[in-house]
């Protein structure tokens, strides 16, 4: 798994949410038949910096692009949510949470 540092956060309302490239076996983890075709998947993660929280969900792609599924992993492993919470760290999360911070002192809102 890897969070291009570059934009791979954005800050959405009161979560930062981050894409993660899926660089391990999606069809295997997410119960998908995607392996020869051009089927593809899209991983995100939302942190909650208020809470902590942290929610995981992927977008399943038809070979044309569009959208077949969107589905939570409501069975992140404590192994996953450190990786993607490591991660996100190295990615910027920490100055992410802070302009949240700032903006929420100020009456800033974002979207």
């Amino acid at each position: 798994m890897a969070i291009d540092s570059e934009d791979g956060l954005i800050i959405e309302g009161d979560q930062i949410n981050a894409y993660i490239g899926a660089y391990f076996d999606v069809d295997k983890r997410f119960c998908l038949e995607t392996e020869g075709t051009d089927e593809y998947v899209n991983l995100y993660a939302d942190y909650y910096p208020t809470t902590e929280k942290l929610d995981g969900f992927y977008i399943h792609h038809g070979a044309d692009g569009g959208e077949i599924a969107e589905k939570p992993v409501s069975d992140l492993t404590d192994d996953e949510r450190d990786v993607i919470l490591r991660l996100m760290k190295d990615a910027g999360l920490d100055e992410f949470v802070a302009e949240m911070d700032e903006n929420q002192e100020t009456g800033m809102t974002m979207q």
